[in-house]
């Protein structure tokens, strides 16, 4: 008999399949429902002097980030990591 939990890629649902990882196994194979794709974060680059540019915020300064492209999404990757290669199977909406 094969247990299927049924989890989201939410971030606190992501958090408990990453501290529950060594309760995984062949009998217990996690079924993820993808609602929101993940992607890396870039930031935006002076072409001029390779630099990031920066954006003032009161008193600090903060890199402006870059829109996601279809590219930079990493969803699976990242469930890959956390679940340190065993199996799942996924559910796209």
């Amino acid at each position: 008999m094969i247990y299927l939990p049924m989890l989201k890629n939410r971030r606190a649902e992501m958090g408990v399949l990453k501290n529950m990882n060594a309760c995984l196994s062949d009998k217990i194979i996690p079924l993820i429902e993808i609602l929101t794709d993940m992607y890396e974060v870039n930031y935006k680059v002076d072409p001029i002097t390779n630099e990031f540019v920066y954006e003032k915020r009161g008193k600090t300064r903060r890199r402006i980030k870059e829109e996601p492209t279809d590219e930079d999404i990493i969803t699976l990757e990242a469930i890959n990591a956390l679940l340190k290669g065993k199996r799942v199977f996924i559910d796209y909406l």
